[in-house]
């Protein structure tokens, strides 16, 4: 969804609706998803459901990682269906990962 990030940004609805229409069948929200509350990523995830359109991953910043936000990515991440919770770039944390890094959801 990042290369409709504009379009996602004023209309997230509309904007998944036309990226079904083109006929996309799975998506991956990006870092904004993080912002949503569970009301709504459960709006999401019934426009996805009802559009037949899956979110397999979120793409997240380093930041979203960290102690204190890791359990809101996690708890979106499943909301909108997703199975994994991607790190947009390794470059950005320069230390190594601590616990389980193959760890899905």
């Amino acid at each position: 969804m990042y290369s409709v990030r504009n379009s996602l940004a004023k209309d997230p609805m509309g904007t998944v609706r036309e990226v079904a229409k083109a006929g996309y069948q799975g998506l991956e929200f990006y870092g904004p998803y993080y912002q949503w509350t569970a009301d709504q990523a459960k709006e999401m995830r019934k426009l996805l459901d009802d559009l037949g359109v899956r979110c397999y991953s979120t793409h997240n910043d380093s930041g979203n990682f960290s102690a204190e936000k890791i359990g809101h990515a996690i708890e979106v991440n499943k909301i909108l269906g997703g199975k994994y919770v991607v790190m947009a770039s390794s470059h950005e944390g320069r230390r190594p990962m601590r616990g389980n890094p193959s760890r899905t959801l």
